[in-house]
């Protein structure tokens, strides 16, 4: 049933074909197989040890066995019922089977080679929004951390974007895409005597001749708590001079299916003189994302309460990924804006990405290896989903991992990642896992919260019985919501962005994640993290071995519980129990409203 997706591999259609003469036959395989085949449990690594001692060395062969023994309901008479692109959870199959093809390459391989293992989706080149996937590329990423660890507040994602804007002239650009967008809600993290806010920046930069486009998501009916004021927006345009409003202009833009879902990416793209920087991650520049209470008094972070989050500044030949996104992305939007069209615009123009240019391959700026990845869709249907890159490349992480998992989020909604983190535990038997889970939400509590958290409780209960409690432990921060989105594999790659590790995130909202594959910056960035998840000095964290992972994290955790917050040492970081954590999953909400 091996998929051969020629799309994945670059073309224009896609075709699924099997392998071994079109059907998967159990009768094919060595009697001793066939005897294992019929077990349950992780007992599929009893069952490829005997193919591969057979001579089996085929890895769509020994994933064929993997996936049949874990859905023996698609076998008749010893005939096993391929996947089919018109099957609800045709996508989720699909990176499960990539998933057993990527460990069963980690199995053929000698003990002394270098892992076989491809963290990149191969590109497919197209000018349709819908259907493009970036190519692996390079660039610059810096990795920035959003929160406070033991009473110090870090804003750097903040400070490094006001920098960057702060520093355009006459004739540069802004490209800016938020799930929310309050920018008179955000005090500048860089204090200036002339202004106080994103909202100031943002005008005088209009002002000055900077040609400013955003994106802002029309966010379904039930997100309407959240729902950006756009009479503020236009109140700033409004305070500039007729003659400049054109240079500051919005779409509000409703996802196409507005009834539940919403464009969720948090990206801005600069363009500076002939230099192209971008960033992404899961800030965007709404209130309660920094220290600072609103001009009106109201929000900001307290004793019991930190935004915590990741972000990350792009340069070199990945920025100008993100400028495509944002350019197509604006085509495709433009003219179904649900906002006002205000006096002094021009109408919304058709952008046009610039040609690279040499700044754009300077060496020092393309040292590491990098792709940007999507979640797009056009409906609520299976079929409607039109990019599933996000959680194809978590499987793909997933499948590399041999050390550890490490992985911070604000929803696990999703079990079927949950059970391809417990077969890579049981394929690989040093594998550990480490997550950072939020109990903190503002979320409202309806019917929906409760689905969602049927799922979450499902996730965990997944795991913890999958994988042996030695190797596996649950956080959460007392004093801290944990916005962010990473998942990062053996000090070797990562991916991180605006995508949550829910249905939404991964098949249904508007998403960007970029994946990192670079040891040296993924160790930095981790041990920094660490550092400031934990309160413990950097070099410090630099002398663990990952035997040592459990434990230290442990020793934080359980010293922390029972403090008062301004006791606790780095983001409050205490024991979590997620089986404890139930809800009333309905059969009639969809998964897809988590």
């Amino acid at each position: 049933m091996y998929i051969y997706d020629r799309t994945f591999l670059g073309g224009q259609s896609e075709v699924f074909e099997p392998h071994l003469l079109g059907e998967f036959r159990l009768n094919r395989l060595p009697a001793k197989v066939q005897q294992r085949f019929s077990k349950v449990g992780a007992s599929w690594r009893d069952a490829l040890a005997e193919a591969i001692g057979s001579g089996i060395k085929n890895p769509n062969v020994l994933a064929d066995i993997i996936f049949f023994m874990q859905y023996p309901g698609r076998m008749t008479a010893g005939v096993g019922k391929l996947i089919d692109r018109r099957e609800s959870d045709f996508v989720k199959l699909r990176a499960e089977w990539i998933l057993y093809r990527t460990i069963a390459n980690g199995l053929l391989k000698p003990a002394t080679a270098k892992p076989i293992c491809d963290v990149f989706l191969p590109a497919i080149r197209s000018g349709n929004y819908e259907n493009y996937v970036a190519g692996q590329t390079t660039g610059l990423i810096t990795l920035m951390i959003n929160g406070r660890s033991s009473g110090v507040s870090q804003t750097e994602a903040f400070d490094s974007m006001q920098k960057t804007v702060e520093s355009l002239g006459r004739n540069d650009s802004i490209y800016l895409a938020n799930w929310q967008f309050t920018p008179t809600d955000v005090h500048l993290t860089v204090r200036r005597p002339d202004m106080k806010t994103w909202g100031d920046l943002l005008k005088n930069k209009a002002r000055n001749g900077v040609r400013i486009r955003i994106i802002i998501s029309v966010l379904p009916p039930l997100g309407s708590t959240f729902q950006t004021d756009l009479t503020l927006i236009d109140k700033i345009i409004g305070e500039l001079p007729l003659a400049e409003r054109d240079n500051l202009k919005y779409i509000a833009s409703p996802h196409p299916a507005n009834l539940i879902a919403s464009h969720h990416q948090k990206i801005m793209v600069v363009k500076k003189g002939g230099t192209t920087i971008g960033y992404c991650g899961g800030l965007d520049i709404s209130f309660n994302r920094t220290p600072d209470k609103t001009p009106g008094g109201w929000g900001g972070w307290g004793p019991n309460f930190v935004w915590h989050d990741i972000h990350a500044k792009l340069e070199g030949l990945i920025a100008r990924d993100l400028e495509k996104e944002f350019v197509l992305r604006w085509n495709r939007e433009k003219d179904k804006s649900t906002g006002s069209k205000l006096s002094g615009w021009k109408g919304f123009e058709k952008l046009a990405q610039t040609p690279v240019i040499s700044a754009d391959r300077e060496i020092s700026k393309n040292i590491h290896k990098l792709q940007m990845l999507r979640t797009v869709t056009v409906g609520t249907n299976p079929q409607d989903i039109r990019r599933d890159d996000i959680w194809q490349g978590y499987f793909r992480l997933i499948g590399c991992a041999t050390r550890f998992i490490f992985m911070e989020n604000q929803y696990f909604h999703e079990p079927r990642m949950a059970d391809a983190i417990v077969k890579q535990a049981q394929a690989q038997p040093d594998l550990i896992v480490i997550i950072v889970a939020t109990s903190k939400s503002d979320d409202p509590v309806n019917i929906y919260t409760e689905h969602c958290l049927a799922l979450r409780h499902e996730f965990f209960a997944r795991l913890f019985a999958g994988i042996p409690k030695s190797r596996l432990r649950v956080y959460t921060k007392f004093t801290a919501m944990v916005h962010s989105k990473l998942i990062m594999v053996d000090d070797r790659a990562l991916s991180m962005g605006s995508a949550n590790a829910n249905p939404r995130g991964f098949f249904l909202d508007t998403e960007l994640n970029v994946m990192l594959d670079d040891a040296e910056a993924v160790t930095k960035f981790r041990r920094r993290l660490w550092s400031h998840d934990l309160g413990v000095a950097e070099p410090s964290v630099a002398t663990w071995s990952v035997s040592d992972f459990i434990a230290k994290w442990d020793a934080v955790a359980n010293a922390n519980q029972g403090k008062a917050p301004d006791k606790m040492t780095g983001e409050g970081l205490i024991p979590f129990g997620p089986r404890d954590v139930n809800g009333g999953k309905s059969r009639v909400i969809q998964d897809l409203w988590c």
